[in-house]
């Protein structure tokens, strides 16, 4: 709890939306404000596809894996091949800001 408490009391994330939901709704924002700090001249699309997914695209700047760094920290779910099994591990991060089960990138 006290990685919880760090997280909703630093300065440096107090532009982001506060939120333990995990509907993808509040992650959205999140990745969108974190997105346009990080890559300024960059336009990008955030949607919800349905509960707990979303999909980041965008046509030119970024690679996937830049865009991945910023993106991955809301990610959610979990997949087990060996057991084929879904999961979710939830951090604090995620319990501060939101979180979806699965984030898709597409660059154009």
């Amino acid at each position: 709890m006290e990685a919880i408490a760090s997280l909703r009391s630093d300065p440096a994330w107090a532009s982001l939306i506060q939120s333990d939901t995990g509907d993808g709704t509040i992650a959205a924002k999140n990745i969108r404000a974190l997105l346009k700090t990080s890559f300024p001249e960059t336009k990008f699309s955030v949607r919800k596809l349905h509960y707990g997914t979303l999909k980041v695209t965008w046509e030119a700047g970024p690679t996937r894996d830049a865009v991945c760094a910023v993106t991955s920290r809301f990610a959610s779910g979990t997949y087990d091949a060996h057991t084929d099994c879904h999961g979710s591990c939830l951090t604090p991060w995620m319990r501060v800001f939101g979180h979806a089960d699965h984030i898709f990138l597409s660059r154009g």
